[in-house]
């Protein structure tokens, strides 16, 4: 429980006031059970006036409400305590996002992270609002209705209070033993958050760093995924002058995408390194990287908001015009039109109605309109319909226009007009030049165009 603590301020200061007033509102509870026995004894001695009546009712009434109040204010503290705590959770878990490695958070997929950050410490809220102050309280009435046995006259006290009392003392065990499970279930939900919370940050400097330009170098860089797993890329060494394009190809699972993730600082390499207009990419804040490379994927993510707010994550400070200008760019306008809301058309639902190659140009669209010197397009064009291929096209020469390029594709037609093309096999560079040049060698390349054309040339 004192891990929970550490992510809200002032939290154990209002539990602990929640917990006083919980006592106190227990305690307040029993006096109407004091006060009825009172009048007992006073019928029993036949003394029972109606102004001694009256007056043991009055302080019954007096402590039942001190008892309402208690209780409101220590379920209101608490509710604030957790919802501090829960609050602490995931800017806690947000921030872990954000430095960590973006390589180990696509380990996990989006259900897992909603899971964790919003219905796992959801679950946190009940046991934190209600276990600790009433749990306490209720410990401290079995104590209390024991001790008052012999605090008082205890041949009368007995047989006033095994009836009145120990109707409440069963429902404060009863509700002691649901506590005790609701502790175990947090105490399972905190264990997994600590896998998250403890995924380590990339280290960063406070200051950006002075760029010269915005070419990339990779030197001599071998990288393995974990410590002690095998090496995937063996002594990398290429250069992308700023302004070029350059195409990666090669078998899958040859260390394309690796290659290109290590650039956009992914992972760290574990040996050599990465420069981008000269300074090491380690040496850079994760922002300022951030803002040098946009990363364009296959696989693309609409959040649940309208298309407008979805394109402008790529510049949270564009207008709704610059917004739709970069849409227009991209070809996205066409289908957005169609569409019964247009730009306001929330994405939940956009994403039943658009197909593979429109969602695609929504994501152009927003790193258009971030408008990053650097363009890393990875398998961009992959399942895209022909309908829709045409059109991609056309916004990502829009979206590359005097950028510098990397791109992995297995389509013919948009790898040959590269300045360089890259062919990447076994985690090495086993050939590299321009189409015209590689075509003529034997090698992966040359097999990489017959097969391709040979594949186009099927008819059904």
């Amino acid at each position: 429980m004192s891990a929970l603590f550490a992510y809200a301020k002032n939290a154990k200061g209002e539990l602990g006031l929640s917990v006083v007033l919980s006592v106190v509102s227990i305690l307040l509870g029993l006096v109407p059970f004091f006060c009825m026995y009172r009048v007992i004894c006073l019928f029993a001695a036949g003394t029972a006036a109606k102004a001694a009546v009256i007056s043991w009712c009055a302080w019954s009434l007096a402590a039942y409400a001190g008892k309402v109040l208690c209780f409101t204010l220590s379920t209101g503290i608490s509710h604030h305590a957790a919802y501090n705590i829960l609050e602490g959770l995931r800017l806690r878990l947000v921030e872990r996002f954000l430095h960590a490695p973006l390589g180990e958070v696509q380990k996990h997929s989006i259900g897992e992270i909603k899971s964790i950050l919003v219905d796992k410490i959801e679950n946190i809220e009940p046991p934190l609002a209600h276990m600790i102050p009433e749990g306490a309280g209720h410990i401290v009435l079995p104590i209390v209705s024991f001790i008052a046995l012999f605090a008082i006259d205890w041949r009368l006290a007995l047989a006033a209070l095994a009836v009145m009392l120990s109707m409440s003392m069963v429902g404060s065990l009863a509700k002691l033993e649901v506590f005790s499970e609701n502790m175990r279930q947090v105490k399972a939900t905190v264990e997994s958050l600590e896998a998250f919370l403890e995924m380590p940050a990339l280290p960063e400097p406070a200051q950006p760093a002075a760029l010269q330009g915005t070419g990339v170098e990779l030197k001599n860089v071998h990288f393995s995924y974990s410590a002690d797993g095998p090496e995937v890329l063996h002594g990398i060494d290429l250069t992308l002058p700023q302004g070029s394009f350059t195409a990666l190809v090669g078998p899958s699972g040859g260390g394309k995408s690796t290659v290109a993730k290590l650039i956009a600082r992914f992972w760290d390499v574990t040996q050599g390194s990465i420069t981008i207009g000269g300074v090491d990419v380690r040496q850079m804040p994760l922002a300022q990287l951030s803002g040098l490379v946009s990363f364009v994927t296959q696989d693309n993510y609409l959040f649940h908001c309208s298309l407008l707010e979805n394109i402008r994550l790529g510049n949270p400070a564009a207008t709704d015009e610059q917004v739709k200008t970069a849409a227009r760019a991209a070809q996205c306008e066409e289908f957005i039109a169609k569409l019964p809301q247009g730009y306001d058309t929330p994405a939940g639902e956009a994403g039943k109605r658009l197909s593979g190659g429109e969602k695609q140009r929504i994501s152009i669209a927003r790193a258009m309109l971030k408008d990053a010197p650097i363009v890393i397009l990875d398998e961009a064009t992959a399942n895209v319909d022909p309908e829709n291929e045409d059109r991609l096209q056309k916004a990502i020469e829009a979206l590359t226009r005097d950028k510098t390029i990397i791109m992995i594709a297995h389509r013919l037609k948009t790898v040959c007009h590269a300045d360089q093309i890259l062919v990447v096999d076994h985690g090495r560079i086993v050939q590299q030049g321009t189409h015209e040049q590689l075509i003529g060698q034997p090698g992966i390349y040359a097999a990489f165009v017959g097969g391709r054309k040979q594949a186009e040339g099927w008819k059904l």
